[in-house]
């Protein structure tokens, strides 16, 4: 065990289970970010109040003082401020700058995925050619390069609305970038595997739904409801991205949407996934996986273990379609068990999806049939008690 301590990028919830088992584990954890007020600045041996999305500052930080590791938490700027400055001060658990762009920046994704003929949207990068979209190749998605949970996203049904979704998605793009793609009318599903060798060690499937804000993931389950048929394809297109990027061990995530017998890969990260997916799946099969994620950033070897056994859990975020004044909310899932995890204190103002959330509940199910029936109405079993904001306007 080092005498130094781990440099954890992300203060929030999200980040908490990173911290814990750091801390279980033997670590001083330094946690970093630039809000004073997160939880895991009150549970960390020590706090940087810096913007870690700023991969300057945080190189700043690293260069003046020795750390026994860089883990990012749960944050696209994070790890990729992270990424940069490990790959420049030689940290373990990141990819080389090339790989790290391909498989978090949604242009050049999609740009490699044309290149290795991996199943993926159609799709135009920048500034639209003349040949595509035609009048039938709507409706379309416009996204931004390089933004997340579903921000500056837009669904566009003619051509007039072309111009208009592009300067949306470029202004939720930290660089003015967007990306039109086809628009797939399918199931969205999740991958996640444990990477050694450039090949699966281990892996999981999780159905996800969008019930508040279309293009952020707000309910999932596992186990899946997918086939053998369609995991296998999505594991034969995944096997080949890793034969031809060789990308370091540890955690790679993919979203990908299922249509009929096609799949489609939308996108991947090697960032943990937020909202506590990890207990998710910690919860429904046992898997280690806030350990394994954590353990490339530490310089040791996955410990995995493929496993079979499934309990029937699901995932909610709390959420809202406009701002309000939040006291409190109440549950009438049909479940074995529920666990409420609290964002927010009673009389907070919550903004709209997607950004920000009341709370994230855990329901544990009698069988998967009630799971996948459950699973994607749970917005529906979950009464919010509320008020307008407009009191709280000050003169």
């Amino acid at each position: 065990m080092s005498d130094h301590p781990v440099l954890l990028l992300g203060t929030s919830f999200s980040a908490a289970p990173l911290l814990r088992q750091l801390q279980a584990t033997g670590h001083r954890v330094v946690v970093c970010g630039n809000l004073p007020d997160d939880p895991c600045v009150r549970w960390a041996d020590a706090h940087v109040c810096l913007d870690y999305s700023d991969p300057d500052a945080l190189r700043e930080l690293v260069r003046g003082q020795r750390f026994a590791a860089i883990c990012p938490s749960c944050n696209d700027s994070g790890y990729l401020s992270a990424a940069s400055v490990a790959h420049e001060f030689g940290y373990p658990g990141f990819d080389n700058p090339e790989t790290t762009r391909i498989l978090h920046d949604k242009e050049h994704f999609r740009a490699f995925a044309s290149r290795a003929s991996l199943p993926v949207p159609r799709s135009s990068r920048g500034e639209m050619p003349q040949d595509w979209p035609g009048a039938a190749d709507f409706p379309l998605l416009v996204k931004p390069a390089n933004a997340f949970s579903g921000r500056g996203v837009v669904r566009v049904d003619t051509p007039a609305q072309l111009a208009q979704a592009v300067a949306t998605a470029r202004a939720a793009s930290c660089d003015e970038r967007h990306v039109v793609e086809e628009f797939i009318d399918g199931t969205l599903h999740s991958h996640s595997a444990f990477v050694v060798d450039a090949d699966i060690a281990e892996d999981y499937f999780v159905d996800e739904f969008c019930t508040v804000y279309p293009y952020q993931v707000n309910c999932s389950n596992s186990p899946s409801r997918l086939d053998g048929t369609i995991r296998d394809k999505v594991r034969t297109a995944i096997r080949h991205m890793l034969r031809v990027l060789r990308p370091v061990d540890g955690l790679l995530h993919t979203q990908f949407m299922v249509r009929g017998e096609q799949i489609f890969l939308i996108e991947c990260m090697r960032r943990c996934p937020g909202d506590l997916y990890a207990q998710l799946l910690q919860a429904s099969c046992g898997v280690r996986y806030v350990d394994n994620y954590l353990r490339p950033f530490l310089g040791l070897p996955l410990e995995v273990e493929q496993r079979t056994t499934f309990s029937p859990w699901a995932r909610h975020t709390v959420s809202l379609t406009e701002p309000r004044i939040v006291w409190s909310f109440r549950d009438d899932i049909p479940a074995e068990e529920v666990m409420v995890v609290p964002l927010r204190e009673s009389g907070s103002r919550v903004e709209q999806a997607p950004y920000d959330k009341i709370a994230i509940v855990f329901a544990r199910f009698d069988s998967t049939a009630t799971l996948f029936e459950a699973t994607p109405r749970l917005r529906e079993m979950i009464s919010i008690q509320s008020e307008s904001p407009a009191h709280d306007a000050r003169p």
